[in-house]
């Protein structure tokens, strides 16, 4: 089970004591395992996509010189001037270099 189902199973248990009262123990001891748990998980994932950034990113870096040196102007529609493909790209490389900083 990802992360993401067992944040929803917590927050549904959690749901459920609020609306029903706590008489059950068992299920804030649930609630505590599954978050712990998908809390875990997430940590695994950051820790990996940390690992594997520098490479991402020299990728997009290469990606960007490419599409940079490829990028124009072309007649669009009712000879308006529009991006070509590699400008299109190149701009959503630099987004997500962009995003991927913040």
């Amino acid at each position: 089970m990802d992360h993401s189902n067992r944040f929803h199973d917590a927050l549904t248990k959690v749901h459920d004591i609020a609306k029903n009262g706590c008489r059950n123990q068992q299920a804030w001891h649930d609630v505590l395992e599954i978050v712990d748990g998908a809390l875990t998980e997430a940590g695994r994932l950051d820790r990996e996509v940390e690992r594997k950034w520098p490479r991402m990113h020299a990728a997009l870096q290469q990606c960007e010189d490419y599409f940079d040196d490829r990028a124009d102007v072309v007649d669009g529609s009712y000879g308006e001037p529009a991006p070509n493909a590699e400008m299109r790209l190149l701009i959503e490389v630099r987004e997500a270099l962009g995003k991927a900083q913040v």
